[in-house]
């Protein structure tokens, strides 16, 4: 018999019990009406498309194959009841679409059963056609890609013409056990602190995280099997990820797993949260991970998710990202905000050029923007350090035109610039400016002013200024006097310095009597 008529007449395969034969291939549309046929309408998430230039008319298309085959061979799932049906199934659809000869499993007609060297012999060479096909007939998704020296196998390749096996969705990796009793009472402890309000669904997830051993299953595992099972919907995996995040277990994880699930309905605002999650855990790749994963789903970055990759490159010291980032936040046309200009200062802070933070400063100024209190604080740190007095002056000004009253702290800082330029005096006057603001000297600042005394080697200054600290009853704490003991210590005048302390206080209580 000719290969064209051996078509027509398939064998039959007899189930067992001695039912009624019945053809196995009842529900596909024989070879004389081609299953594939190129006029036929496509429907695929993955688009695989042929031009209708390129289709030849009688012609089998590896592109049809592909997607059309798991949905027809769909309807003959049902009476899959044994491997050698499916197998019986595979090799007949081979033969349909002229992928392989029908003599090369003829032998089957008499139920003989197909050996695993047989199968993978027929599978290896409609592989290499189909592959073929590809390459020439069709455009291959990226998300699919194919090349002959990557081959999938006898077993993935039959998955990915007629899909996963029934017996291997019945078998998931994970089976679904609820948690007994033999848990530490570390664990027993957490689930008993679960909201009394939350959902069984919820709480069956919970449970299973809190026990969760990455040694028995891994979490993807987990959470693909809850969502198998239980069918959650958004507001559950919303109430399962803030409780996780109150508990500080595993709640980045989770949520990144929850942006794959159609149940999630993720938005960018989740996507956000996930990059501001690991960019305050300075995990900057996985956070570089969630924003191309965001970008490849089709959302478009908007100031809020910009600004928050800004904040992470700054504080991660990466500047060039965080100018580059800040450039793209420009482009948008919308008015960048104090959070934006404050991360933006802070990465120049961190770089070491506080004058273009300054710059910014002024920027933000001019459109009555005004930064956070930490952020002029970081600035005028930054002069202070480098002894620069004169830029902690203007910094310090900015400060009380933002309308932020400065504290100690920051009167300290700008005594300190002051003080390592040699500028004694202008570090006097901030020191008497603070006083009149009503703000009480800490020991730091009364510290800097006698560093600032000691630099110049003006040791009458230093006593008149102690002199005055007493009268006002100030005392010189344990950092003023470390530096007041060095300073006599090195010039040798210890003992005449206590002896002329001493007598000054036995003068002052013999006035007040």
């Amino acid at each position: 018999m000719s290969a064209a008529g051996r078509v027509h007449t398939m064998p039959h395969f007899t189930k067992k019990g001695g039912r009624q034969q019945q053809t196995i291939l009842s529900n596909v549309t024989r070879a004389t009406n081609p299953p594939f046929s190129n006029g036929s309408r496509l429907y695929s998430s993955s688009q695989l498309s042929t031009s209708s230039e390129a289709m030849i008319p009688g012609t089998v298309h590896a592109a049809d194959f592909c997607i059309t085959a798991p949905r027809s061979l769909a309807a003959t799932k049902n009476a899959w009841e044994t491997r050698e049906e499916a197998t019986l199934l595979m090799l007949t659809r081979f033969e349909e679409c002229g992928l392989v000869e029908g003599s090369q499993f003829r032998g089957l007609g008499s139920h003989e059963l197909l050996s695993l060297a047989r199968l993978a012999d027929v599978i290896s060479s409609a592989e290499n056609l189909c592959l073929s096909y590809i390459d020439q007939s069709c455009v291959v998704s990226s998300s699919i890609q194919l090349r002959n020296s990557e081959r999938l196998g006898p077993r993935l390749f039959f998955g990915f013409l007629i899909g996963k096996p029934e017996n291997e969705a019945e078998n998931p990796r994970f089976k679904w056990v609820e948690i007994g009793t033999d848990i530490t009472e570390a664990q027993k402890k957490a689930i008993a602190k679960l909201p009394p309000l939350m959902t069984k669904r919820c709480k069956a997830i919970m449970k299973q995280i809190i026990c969760f051993s990455p040694q028995n299953v891994s979490l993807p595992d987990l959470v693909a099997a809850w969502v198998r099972i239980m069918k959650p919907k958004r507001a559950d995996w919303l109430v399962v990820i803030k409780e996780l995040k109150t508990m500080d277990l595993l709640y980045l994880e989770v949520a990144e797993l929850a942006l794959l699930e159609e149940s999630f309905e993720a938005n960018i605002r989740d996507y956000t949260k996930i990059i501001h999650g690991y960019g305050k855990q300075n995990q900057l790749q996985d956070a570089e991970k969630i924003l191309l994963a965001m970008k490849s789903r089709g959302f478009i970055c908007d100031q809020v998710t910009l600004t928050t990759m800004i904040h992470m490159y700054s504080k991660a010291g990466n500047l060039e990202l965080a100018e580059e980032t800040f450039e793209e936040l420009k482009l948008l046309g919308q008015p960048v905000d104090k959070r934006s200009y404050g991360s933006m200062i802070m990465a120049y802070v961190r770089a070491g050029m506080p004058k273009e933070g300054e710059t910014l400063l002024r920027e933000m100024d001019a459109q009555e923007i005004y930064a956070g209190r930490e952020v002029y604080k970081a600035l005028l740190r930054e002069y202070s350090m480098t002894g620069d007095s004169e830029g902690a002056q203007r910094v310090f000004d900015a400060i009380q035109c933002a309308g932020i009253p400065p504290d100690v702290k920051l009167c300290g800082l700008l005594i300190n610039a002051y003080g390592m330029t040699g500028q004694s005096r202008e570090a006097s006057i901030a020191f008497e400016n603070m006083r009149r603001a009503g703000l009480e000297p800490s020991d730091k600042c009364v510290a800097l002013m006698l560093a600032a005394f000691e630099k110049e080697n003006k040791l009458n200054k230093a006593l008149e200024f102690l002199v005055e600290l007493e009268r006002n009853g100030i005392m010189v704490g344990k950092e003023a006097s470390e530096i007041l003991a060095r300073w006599f210590r090195n010039i040798g005048v210890v003992e005449e310095v206590e002896l002329v302390l001493r007598e000054y206080a036995v003068g002052e209580a013999n006035f007040s009597a």
